[in-house]
Order: structure tokens, then sequence, then C-alpha cells
């Protein structure tokens, strides 16, 4: 995630106004912090900023059994790594403000599961779901509790970032040194390792998962959802870019143009065992390269819940909202 930056915003009057702080210091990268679990007692991680300011650190409180996790000034999200037992939990705990939107995402994807729960022991993820991601509305000003469980041992690299007040979405950008690529999006979605299993031409740089819980089962009968971002180079590759693929056999459903680049639009439906994969494809050739960007949404059919346990989910609202990613589009 060394590619990210965010919308950085500062306050001067305890909260009651948010500036946006000038465009040299949205560039930098995040504040990043590594737990060592064998250290037990308080360790201050220095923040990357080129300003003197006061540290950012992530403390142990044995009182709530949990690492507090302090954001640097003028930060409105943070990075954490650290590992995790076998069959083992992580507690972490910070303070939010009522109304303010957090997020919660892991980067490793489905190897771990988060739960965030209120101090006043008030659940805000659902109990009935194994995620790892949430993303809501907070209820209260208040400490909140993230609790990170495993299935394996593992590292792992946990974002948390909480917007201003008033402040729905933040945006966060990915760029590609190497292929000279670039997208944006907002706080609605996470980066994750896992890469979905679709057909695909080139090599994976980005994958995202749209990580509003309400969106998901059991408020709908979506599944999963998973943005790529590919390219490839092999100028055979290059050559058939934007052809459609006979395995599975791909529809070409149009022709867009987006900030000037000519992308062909294919689709591909398939159902099984109850599962619906609705995969949707934009190809484009630039400066001898085959750029993909691929929207996969899987859902189950509705009809195997019981009549009005989940709702048909949104599809043209989803869609929207991944159509605002590749509007963000950006090669050289």
């Amino acid at each position: 995630m060394e590619n990210e930056v965010s919308t950085l915003y500062k306050t001067i009057d305890g909260g009651q106004t948010w500036a946006q702080v000038t465009p040299w210091m949205i560039a930098l990268p995040p504040v990043t912090v590594n737990v060592d679990p064998r250290i037990p007692t308080p360790t201050p991680i220095s923040t990357v900023t080129p300003e003197p300011t006061d540290p950012s650190s992530l403390v142990f409180e044995p009182n709530a059994n949990a690492y507090r996790i302090r954001f640097a000034p003028n930060t409105t999200w943070v990075e954490v790594n650290d590992t995790i037992a076998t069959k083992s939990t992580r507690r972490y705990v910070l303070s939010a403000m009522q109304g303010q939107i957090m997020s919660v995402s892991i980067l490793q994807g489905k190897a771990l599961t988060v739960a965030v729960a209120g101090a006043d022991n008030q659940p805000l993820s659902d109990s009935r779901v194994y995620s790892s991601f949430w993303r809501g509305s907070l209820p209260s000003t208040q400490d909140f509790i993230i609790t990170v469980a495993s299935y394996a041992a593992t590292a792992f690299t946990m974002r948390v970032s909480v917007n201003p007040p008033g402040q729905a979405t933040q945006k966060f950008s990915f760029f590609d040194k190497k292929y000279q690529v670039a997208l944006s999006y907002t706080d609605e979605f996470a980066q994750i390792l896992a890469e979905p299993q679709v057909v695909h031409k080139g090599t994976p740089l980005l994958t995202l998962t749209f990580i509003d819980p309400t969106v998901y089962f059991p408020t709908t009968n979506l599944g999963d959802t998973y943005l790529m971002l590919n390219v490839a180079v092999d100028p055979a590759i290059v050559a058939t870019c934007t052809q459609p693929s006979t395995h599975p056999i791909e529809i070409v459903t149009g022709l867009v143009t987006i900030n000037g680049y000519s992308f062909t639009r294919t689709e591909v439906n398939i159902g099984a065992a109850g599962n619906f994969f609705d995969h949707i494809s934009y190809r484009t050739v630039f400066n001898d390269k085959c750029f993909e960007v691929i929207f996969l949404f899987h859902s189950v059919n509705i009809g195997i819940y019981s009549p009005g346990a989940v709702v048909e989910f949104d599809r043209a609202a989803l869609l929207k909202r991944f159509e605002g990613v590749l509007d963000t589009f950006v090669a050289k």
C-alpha cells in the first residue's frame, strides 16, 4: 500500500472547523506503525512527516486489554502492521466522535476477520458475518474497540480511517511507477492482496473491495465484490488486448471513452450451484501497454433464502460506485 496517499485536513479550534492542508502534504505516505507483541511496555512510533509534530504511537492499555491507536496531527488514517497467532485475537482501541465515518480493513482479506464495538459494549459490526472489513457512522462520542481474529498465524496490515466531522468520504490514490498508471478511490473501498478467480490479461497491479457492510449478506444476497487493475506489455497480448475472451465467452457491450482513453467494455454472466458471477471488463491500449479494469460481483440466487430474509442487492447503485473509480483512470 506504499503507493496510497490520502486527503488530509487540520483543525486549530478543537474540531469545530476543518481545513484541507496544502497539496505538498497530501502526497506524503501514511503514518505506519509496527507492533512488536514481545514488548510489554508502551512503545512510541515516529510519524513520517517533514515538520516537527508530536509522534503518532500505538500504546498498550492493560485496562482495555488493547493497543490504543493514535493518529498523528493533521492525519485521518493510519496503517497498523502487526502479527497474530493461530486462532487468537488482537484488540485495538481509538477515540472518535458521534457521526464520524470510520472504516477498518485488512489488506490480507479473508485470512482475518474484524469486529467493531463501542466501549459501552454495543456492537457495530454484525456478529453473524465474518468479514475482513467494516465501515459505518459512529453512534456516539467514545472509545471504539476493533478486534482482529485469526484462522492461522500471520503478519497483517490493518488500515483504520476516521473521516473529519461532516465529511462522508475521503480519497485514496494508487500509482504504479513502473507502468505509469493511476487510480483514485474513496474510503468506501479498500485494497486487498487476494486476487479473484477471474480470467484476466496481464499482471494484477491493484485489487479493491467495497467495504460498506450494508450492501452485503445478511442484508442482501451479495457475497463479494472486486475491482482489479491489470496491465500487460507482452506484444501478443497487447495486439489482442481489446478482443473479447473466449474462455469464458465474453460479449462486447460497448465502447466508452474515459479521460480521453478509449475502452472496450465486455461482460460475462456465469451462474453455478446457486451462485451468480457478474464479470465486467474494460480494456484499452496506451503506449504499447494493455490496461484492464475488471469489476466482479458475486451474489447468491435470492430464491435460496427464506422469503423476506434478504433483499436483492442494488446492482445499478454498486456499479455506479465502481464506475466512479474507473473514471479516475490515468496512464502515461
